[in-house]
């Protein structure tokens, strides 16, 4: 797990940006088809990795359309499984970052946990959250329409290598916001933007019943969250938690929300329960 230095400009920092293509849009039922990373520091790129992977599952016709890759392709590749000694060392020294980066790290964060891998992180970076923060009256933030808004190099979107280019690209943009550019400290960046995913509860002051959250982290479980909604209608919900940050002035728990099938912040005032889900 990589220890982040608070003071440490963004320019001494190793991301490795991070996509994935899937068989559909589920993290439970789904399946990995396409691994795309670029590991890059200060602007140049140190490394790069892809490669097709057979899910062991038919490729759902809304995710064909998508990326258009087709099953045949895939029956003569390898598992995830076999797969993830080459992937997580791009991360033994580096933070993930990834564009709605709970999608993706929930994937991962299975194939983890299926094949009990030790794989722990002290921060994720979501390029999605980040435009949000920093270019909040663009009319949307998918990567593609931030891709032409700001002129990268066109490539095929929806391939796993090219996204995770264009995640890269996209950072390197929105770092051009902030008056000290690549000489911003780590703190600043975080404080600045709700993009910083953090499983360190100890920074929120959560009381003792959070530590169910942070158990989690470290187990690649599932929570139930028992969430009220500013509503005041009580929901109970199966999360997979990625990370704590900060938005609008709430402290909010980031997760892959099983009930709505999507990503979902949950404000930790309005949280009136937790329970860890073993499955």
């Amino acid at each position: 797990m990589t220890q982040i230095d608070e003071k440490a400009p963004l320019k001494s920092i190793t991301l490795a940006a991070l996509d994935f293509e899937t068989t559909g849009m589920d993290p439970i039922q789904d399946e990995i088809v396409e691994i795309g990373i670029v590991l890059f520091k200060n602007k140049e790129i140190l490394n790069s990795f892809e490669h097709l992977v057979n899910p062991g599952i038919p490729i759902s016709q809304e995710a064909f359309r998508v990326n258009g890759i087709r099953e045949e392709l895939l029956k003569d590749e390898p598992f995830i499984k076999t797969l993830l000694p080459d992937i997580l060392p791009f991360f033994s020294n580096s933070i993930p970052l990834a564009h709605n980066a709970t999608f993706d790290l929930t994937f991962l964060l299975k194939a983890v946990k299926e094949e009990e891998y030790s794989f722990h992180l002290a921060a994720v970076v979501d390029s999605c959250l980040l435009a949000k923060s920093l270019f909040p009256k663009l009319s949307n933030h998918r990567l593609e329409f931030l891709t032409r808004t700001f002129g990268f190099q066109s490539e095929k979107a929806h391939r796993a290598l090219n996204d995770a280019k264009a995640c890269f690209h996209l950072f390197c943009r929105c770092i051009e916001e902030f008056p000290q550019k690549w000489e911003t400290s780590w703190e600043e960046f975080r404080a600045r933007t709700s993009a910083v995913l953090s499983p360190n509860a100890r920074a929120f002051k959560l009381p003792n019943e959070f530590s169910v959250v942070e158990k989690a982290f470290l187990t690649h479980n599932q929570i139930k969250l028992f969430y009220q909604d500013g509503k005041g209608e009580t929901t109970e919900r199966e999360v997979t938690p990625v990370g704590f940050t900060q938005e609008k002035g709430n402290s909010v728990l980031v997760g892959y929300c099983h009930l709505r099938k999507a990503t979902r912040s949950f404000r930790l005032d309005r949280i009136l329960k937790v329970e860890e889900v073993k499955k």
